[in-house]
C-alpha cells in the first residue's frame, strides 16, 4: 500500500475509491485483519465470501461483504475442469456430456435430493444422534447446515446425504435437487451443481451467493432459511415438473456467469461472453454508471445489464439466443463416458 500511494497519484486522488482488489481467502475482506480493513475501507473487494451481517451463533462469522460496494465473485472451480488440465482430478471427473442435454433432462432424474461431502467439522462420519449431537462440531462448521440436513433427511427414500460416494457423477446426473451449503465459510457447491444441471438448494442465512444480489438466484434455485432445513423435502417435492423445467432453463444461463471460461477454457460450449470475468466487469460498470443504486435494482434501471444477466434474452428463464460470438473457447469434455439415464446411473 505504501508503494502504491507514493508511486502513483491515483490512490490519493480518490482515497482508494476507484480501486478494487481480488481477495480469495475463505473469509473475504475480514481475512485481511482489522488494521488492513481500515486502510482499505474505500476499496471495492472482489471476494468469495458474501456474509453481510455478523453471525451471533455457531462459528460467529463477522460481516465481510458490503452490498453495493463489494462483489461476491465465484471461485475458480473451472480451473479443475479446464480443457488445459493435463490430469483429470476433482470436479474435472464429472463434466457432463452435452451442455444442452444436461439442462433438458428433468424427467430423466429419478433421485430427488443429493449431497456428498464433509459433514462434521472434525471430519468424522456423523452419528445417528439427533442434531446438534450428531457431530462434535455440529454448529460451527457450515453453520450447522450440513449436520442438520444429514439428521433430517439422510434416511429418506430418494435422498442421498453422505460423506462420500464413488458415483458422484452419476448422482449429480440423476438428482433433481442438490444441497448447496456453506462450508468453513463460503461454499462451492452452488457452482458445481448448477453447471451439472442439478437445481441448487441454497441455505445460508445472511450470506449472499456468487454475484448476488446483482444476479437473481430465485429463478434457478431453491433458497431456504436455516430454520427450514426440516422442511426441505416438503418444499422441493411441491415443485412441479413444469417449474423444474423452467428452473433448468434459467440454470443454463447462470452456469455461464459462474464459470471463468475466458481464463481457463470452455466446458459449456461457450464463447465466454457471459462468463464470471465478464460478469464482474459488467457489475463494476453498473457501480460507476449508477452510483447509489441498490444492486438488486440494476436490472430495472439498465436494459443492457438486464439482457446481459439473461445471456442475451429478454428475461432470465428464457432460452438465450445463439451466442453472439462466432468463436468458441477451447473445449474438451473429459467425462463423455459418464452417460446414464434413470436407474442405469447406478448400475
Amino acid at each position: 500500500m505504501r508503494y502504491i500511494k507514493h508511486t502513483w497519484p491515483f490512490w490519493n486522488r480518490t482515497g482508494g475509491h476507484r480501486h478494487f482488489l481480488y481477495h480469495t481467502g475463505d473469509t473475504g475482506r475480514i481475512g485481511a485483519g482489522l488494521r488492513s480493513i481500515a486502510a482499505y475501507e474505500n476499496m471495492t473487494f472482489l471476494q468469495h465470501w458474501g456474509i453481510y451481517k455478523d453471525r451471533e451463533t455457531g462459528r460467529k462469522w463477522k460481516q465481510a461483504h458490503r452490498p453495493g460496494k463489494d462483489v461476491v465473485i465465484p471461485s475458480v472451480q473451472s480451473f479443475m475442469m479446464s480443457p488445459y488440465t493435463t490430469k483429470s482430478f476433482g470436479p474435472s471427473r464429472f463434466l457432463m456430456h452435452g451442455f444442452d442435454e444436461r439442462f433438458n433432462d428433468t424427467e430423466k432424474r429419478p433421485m430427488t435430493f443429493f449431497f456428498a461431502g464433509r459433514i462434521c467439522g472434525e471430519r468424522r462420519p456423523p452419528t445417528e444422534d439427533p442434531w446438534p449431537y450428531n457431530c462434535q462440531d455440529a454448529t460451527g462448521y457450515s453453520g450447522g447446515i450440513r449436520q442438520r440436513t444429514y439428521y433430517e433427511h439422510h434416511n429418506r427414500t430418494g435422498y442421498t446425504v453422505t460423506t462420500h460416494t464413488p458415483n458422484y457423477v452419476r448422482h449429480l446426473k440423476a438428482s433433481k435437487f442438490c444441497l448447496s451449503p456453506l462450508g468453513g465459510a463460503c461454499g462451492d457447491r452452488q457452482i458445481v451443481v448448477t453447471v451439472a444441471g442439478c437445481i441448487p438448494v441454497v441455505i445460508g442465512d445472511d450470506v449472499h451467493n456468487y454475484f448476488e444480489p446483482e444476479m437473481d438466484w430465485r429463478p434457478f434455485s431453491v433458497m431456504l432459511k436455516e430454520s427450514q432445513i426440516p422442511e426441505i423435502n416438503t418444499v422441493i417435492e411441491a415443485i412441479s415438473l413444469e417449474q423444474r423445467k423452467k428452473m433448468q432453463t434459467a440454470m443454463k444461463c447462470a452456469a455461464h456467469h459462474l464459470m471463468h471460461g475466458t481464463s481457463v477454457g470452455g466446458i459449456l460450449d461457450e464463447s465466454g461472453r457471459y462468463d464470471a470475468f465478464e460478469t464482474t466487469l459488467e457489475i463494476l460498470r453498473m457501480r460507476a454508471d449508477y452510483p447509489g443504486t441498490p444492486p438488486e435494482e440494476y436490472a430495472k434501471v439498465d436494459q443492457s445489464f438486464k439482457r446481459f444477466m439473461a445471456c442475451g434474452a429478454d428475461e432470465i428463464g428464457q432460452d438465450p439466443p445463439p451466442d453472439p460470438k462466432p468463436d468458441f473457447l477451447c473445449h474438451h469434455n473429459r467425462a463423455d463416458h459418464v452417460k446414464c439415464t434413470g436407474s442405469a446411473c447406478f448400475k
